[in-house]
C-alpha cells in the first residue's frame, strides 16, 4: 500500500507539471511572481562537480519584444580556474561561440522570453558568470540587458553514517530506543516485536571561494551568502533565504497565505493536504501552481521557493548525492524511510485528531523532487526550468535509472531505495513449529536474513538520506552434527546476530575520479530472546509434574509446536492440562498419547506438560523432543531427571541425564501439598541441603532424599531458599540460609548446558536475610545452580 501510494504521488507530481505546461500557452500574458522572483537576485546554482548546469535567465515580455535577441556568456571570474590552471575550465555547451538565443518561457516562466546556457566542472570551486543581451535591432557590441550568475561545484565529502534514537524524531519509537545498535525485542508477551532501526546518511560538500577561502557547505551558505549575495537593491544576503530547514517549529508569517504574528515562517502545510500540495512561506503564492516539489529553481519560484525569514544552513541547496549502501551480516535488511512520515508532526503523515486534513502536519519540505533538477529539454512537458541537468551519458554512469520517469522527467521520492539487491535462503536446519521462532521456509527450515542488502538512495536539499534497518528477517545460524539450531535455554536475552553497514558516496552524473568515499561502519547486534526449557514440579509423593516452554525470539509464547514425551524406565506418562506449580497448560493439544509416548502441541502460552508416576525409588529420565526439529535424525530436546525417594516425597532435579549427584548436597526436604497423595505427618530424616535453581524463571520445588545426619554445627543451620536475579544483564545467585550463628558456608556447584559441572566452591555469607554471593560468575551457559551448606 505504502507503495503505491508514493507512486501516485510521483506520478501526481508529474501530472502538475504537464498541466501546468500545457496551460502555459493559455496563461501567456499572466505573470505568476506574488512569491517573489528570485531570477532577480544572484542566488547561487550549486552542483557537485562533474554535473552539468542549464543557467536560465528570463524577463517579462509580454509583448515579444525580446524575441529575436541573442544573449553572450562569458566567464568573468573563477577558483575553478585558480585550481586546475585551464582557462577552459569551467565549460560551455550548447554553442560554440558562447552565444544563444532568446526562446519563449513555459510553465512558471509563461509570458516571458529566456535565455539559457549549459556550463560544467569536473573541479570544485566558485565561478562568476556574465550574460549580455544585445538588442535587437542587431547593433553588436550594444548590450541592453545584464545579469551576473554565480555557479558553485563541490568536492563531495565520504557520507557519515548516524544510529539514530528515539530522541531523533520525537513520537517515533524506533527499534535501538538508545542509538546504540542494539536490538532488543520491545513490547510484552505475547505481542513483543522488533522495531525498525534508522540510519541516517549525511553528505558535504567543500570549495574555494572567489576570495581564495575555504568553504564547507551547507554550514557555510550564510556566511558565503554575507559575501557574495545581492540583487537590484545591493547587497542584501536575505535574497539567498530560499529554504525552511529541517525542524519542527510552528507559527507563520503575516504574509503567508496562512497569516500570522509569527516572525519565522514554519513552511508547512498549513491549508492541508499530501506532501506535493502547497506550502506557506514568507510570501504568498497563488493558486495556479499549487505543487512544491524540488530542487529550488529561480525558474520555479511558486513551486520550489521557501523562504521562511531567517538565513541558515537550511537554505543552502545542496545537490542530490548518490549513496550506495551495503549489508553485511548473520541478520538484518535494509528498507526505505520515508521523509514526509518522519518530519510529519504527529510522526505517521497522515491526517489525525490533531491535524484535521492533515493540516500544519507535513513539514521540512520537499518530499519529492526532479532528478535532474532541469526538464526543460523534456519531449512532451516543454517546462522552463533551469538548474542540474543530465544528458544521456554514453561512456560513464549518468544518473541512476529504476525511479519514476515521465516523457523525459524524473521524480524522486525521498527516499527510495533503488538498484536494490536482496539476499535470502534457508538455514539447514528446522524450526519448532507451531508459531515458530524464526520465519520458516519450505519444508520448515529456518529462514536466512531475507531482503535488501544493498541499494542506493539519493541524499535532500539539506544533504541528507535516512532509510531503515529491519532486524527481524531470519537469521544465519549453525547447525550441529545432526541439522539442530538450538537457541537455548527461555531466560535472559542472547546474542542473535549481528550486521555491518558501510555507505558509499558516487558522483551521482559525471565521474571526476575523486571515489571511494567511504562512510564509517554502523554495527547492528541483534538479540533475542528465544529458547527452549524443561522444568518439573512435585505434584504429590509419587507424582511429577513436567512441562516444557517454548518461546520465539520475540519472547512471545510458540503456540502449537509439537512436544514428544518419553521417560526412561518406561513407566507411567500422561499429557496433563493442568494449572499447577507457577505453570499452565490448559488448552495444549494431545496428538498422541501411549504407556511410552505422549506428544501434545503447546497451548497459547507456548507450554506442554505431562505427569509421570513412580512408587519405587529411584531415578527417572524425562526427555521432552521438538518434534519440528528434526532433520534426519533426532529434534532439539531437554531433558530432566526425577529422584523419586521412596519416602513419600519426590524430588524433581535439573540436569541433562540421571547421574547420581556427588558433592554430597542436592536434595531439600519438601512436604507434599497438604492434602495430596502421599501426604505423611511423619518427619523427614535430617539431611544434608542444597536446592536446583532453573534458568527458565521459575524455580524447580525440592524434595527429601536420604542422606547422613549432618554435624551439630550444621544442624543449627537451615538453608531456606536460593535463586537467580537478572539485573543490568548479568545473573546473580542470591540466598538464604536460617540460624543462630552469624554466619555461613554455602558451597555451590554450576552445571552447564552440556551437563559438565564445575568444581564446587565454597563462599561465606550473613544469616536470616536474603543475600547477593559475592565473586561469582554465572555466564548464560550456565543450567544448573547447586547449593549446600558446607561443613
Amino acid at each position: 500500500m505504502r507503495t503505491k501510494l508514493k507512486l501516485v504521488l510521483v506520478l501526481a507530481s508529474l501530472g502538475v507539471l504537464a498541466a501546468l505546461a500545457m496551460a502555459s500557452t493559455a496563461s501567456a500574458g499572466k505573470i505568476h511572481f506574488e512569491a517573489g522572483d528570485p531570477m532577480e537576485t544572484n542566488v547561487a546554482y550549486v552542483a557537485w562537480a562533474g554535473e552539468e548546469i542549464r543557467l536560465v535567465k528570463c524577463i517579462d515580455d509580454e509583448e515579444g519584444d525580446w524575441e529575436g535577441t541573442s544573449a553572450e556568456w562569458a566567464i568573468v571570474d573563477s577558483s575553478v580556474r585558480q585550481r586546475s590552471g585551464d582557462l577552459r575550465d569551467p565549460v560551455f555547451f550548447d554553442d560554440a561561440d558562447r552565444r544563444t538565443g532568446a526562446f519563449p518561457g513555459g510553465g512558471e516562466q509563461s509570458g516571458r522570453t529566456c535565455w539559457a546556457i549549459d556550463v560544467d566542472s569536473v573541479n570544485p570551486g566558485m565561478t562568476r558568470i556574465k550574460m549580455a543581451v544585445d538588442g535587437n535591432e542587431g547593433l553588436p557590441g550594444s548590450p541592453i540587458l545584464k545579469h551576473d550568475f554565480l555557479v558553485i561545484w563541490l568536492n563531495m565529502s565520504a557520507p557519515v553514517l548516524t544510529e539514530l534514537s528515539d530522541a531523533a524524531f520525537p513520537g517515533y519509537a524506533v527499534g535501538d530506543p538508545l542509538g546504540d545498535g542494539n536490538f532488543y525485542p520491545l513490547g510484552t508477551p505475547p505481542n513483543a516485536d522488533y522495531k525498525n532501526g534508522l540510519i541516517r546518511a549525511r553528505v558535504t560538500g567543500s570549495f574555494t571561494d572567489l576570495h581564495g577561502t575555504a568553504r564547507t557547505l551547507p554550514a557555510d551558505w550564510a556566511s558565503l551568502a554575507g559575501r557574495y549575495a545581492f540583487d537590484t537593491s545591493g547587497y542584501n544576503p536575505m535574497a539567498w533565504d530560499i529554504h525552511d530547514d529541517d525542524l519542527a517549529t510552528e507559527g507563520h508569517t503575516a504574509t503567508s497565505m496562512c497569516g500570522g504574528v509569527a516572525a519565522i515562517d514554519a513552511v508547512d502545510n498549513c491549508l492541508g493536504g499530501n506532501e506535493i500540495g502547497r506550502f506557506s512561506r514568507t510570501v504568498n503564492g497563488t493558486d495556479a501552481f499549487p505543487g512544491t516539489f524540488g530542487p529550488f529553481d529561480p525558474a520555479r519560484p511558486e513551486t520550489s521557493f521557501l523562504p521562511d525569514g531567517k538565513l541558515d544552513y537550511g537554505d543552502a541547496p545542496m545537490p542530490a548525492a548518490r549513496i550506495d549502501v551495503d549489508l553485511t551480516g548473520t541478520v538484518g535488511a535494509l528498507a526505505a524511510a520515508d521523509k514526509h512520515v518522519l518530519y510529519s508532526r504527529n510522526r505517521t503523515g497522515v491526517a489525525s485528531t490533531a491535524y484535521p486534513n492533515n493540516a500544519h502536519n507535513l513539514y521540512a519540505p520537499f518530499y519529492v523532487s526532479l532528478l535532474p533538477g532541469d526538464i526543460s529539454q523534456t519531449s512532451v512537458l516543454r517546462y522552463t526550468t533551469s538548474g542540474i541537468t543530465g544528458p544521456i551519458a554514453n561512456n560513464f554512469p549518468g544518473y541512476q535509472s529504476g525511479y519514476v520517469m515521465f516523457s523525459d522527467a524524473r521524480t524522486y521520492h525521498f527516499w527510495d531505495l533503488l538498484g536494490e539487491h536482496r539476499r535470502g535462503g534457508l538455514n539447514a536446519c528446522k524450526d519448532v513449529g507451531g508459531s515458530g521462532q524464526i520465519q520458516s521456509g519450505e519444508g520448515g527450515f529456518i529462514q536466512k536474513p531475507t531482503g535488501v542488502d544493498s541499494a542506493t538512495v539519493y541524499t535532500d536539499e539539506h544533504g541528507e538520506a535516512i532509510l531503515q534497518f529491519d532486524p527481524d528477517v531470519g537469521a544465519t545460524l549453525t547447525p550441529d552434527s545432526n541439522g539442530r539450531c538450538d537457541l537455548g535455554e527461555v531466560g535472559a536475552a542472547a546474542p542473535l546476530g549481528s550486521a555491518q553497514i558501510r555507505a558509499e558516496a558516487h558522483d551521482p552524473y559525471q565521474l571526476t575520479f575523486n571515489d571511494p568515499r567511504l562512510s564509517n561502519t554502523l554495527t547492528k547486534n541483534v538479540w533475542e530472546l528465544a529458547g527452549k526449557s524443561l522444568d518439573c514440579v512435585a505434584k504429590s509423593a509419587n507424582e511429577a509434574f513436567c512441562v516444557e516452554v517454548i518461546r520465539d525470539i520475540r519472547g512471545n509464547p510458540v503456540v502449537g509446536a509439537p512436544v514428544s514425551f518419553t521417560r526412561e524406565p518406561r513407566g507411567l506418562i500422561i499429557p496433563a492440562a493442568i494449572a499447577f506449580g507457577g505453570y499452565d497448560t490448559r488448552g495444549q493439544a494431545v496428538v498422541e498419547a501411549s504407556d511410552n509416548e505422549v506428544i501434545v502441541r503447546t497451548n497459547a502460552l507456548g507450554q506442554a506438560g505431562v505427569e509421570i508416576k513412580s512408587t519405587l525409588p529411584g531415578l527417572v529420565d524425562l526427555d521432552a523432543e521438538n518434534i519440528g526439529t528434526r532433520n534426519g535424525g533426532f529434534g532439539v530436546q531437554r531433558v530432566r531427571c526425577i529422584r523419586f525417594a521412596g519416602n513419600g516425597t519426590t524430588l524433581p532435579t535439573d540436569g541433562p541425564t540421571c547421574v547420581a549427584p556427588t558433592d554430597g548436597g542436592t536434595v531439600i526436604p519438601v512436604t507434599p501439598p497438604a492434602g495430596g497423595s502421599g501426604s505423611t505427618s511423619q518427619s523427614p530424616p535430617a539431611t544434608t541441603v542444597a536446592t536446583v535453581v532453573s534458568l527458565a524463571g521459575n524455580p524447580v520445588p525440592a524434595v527429601a532424599a536420604p542422606a547422613a545426619k549432618p554435624a551439630a554445627k550444621a544442624a543449627a543451620l537451615k538453608l531456606t531458599s536460593a535463586r537467580l536475579v537478572f539485573a543490568g544483564g548479568k545473573r546473580y545467585l542470591v540466598v538464604r540460609v536460617n540460624g543462630s550463628a552469624a554466619t555461613a558456608k554455602v558451597r555451590v556447584t554450576l552445571v552447564m548446558r552440556t551437563g559438565k559441572a564445575t568444581k564446587p566452591v565454597v563462599r561465606t555469607i550473613r544469616t536470616n536475610k536474603a543475600v547477593r554471593v559475592a565473586n561469582l560468575q554465572v555466564s548464560k551457559h550456565v543450567r544448573t545452580v547447586r547449593v549446600a551448606l558446607a561443613r
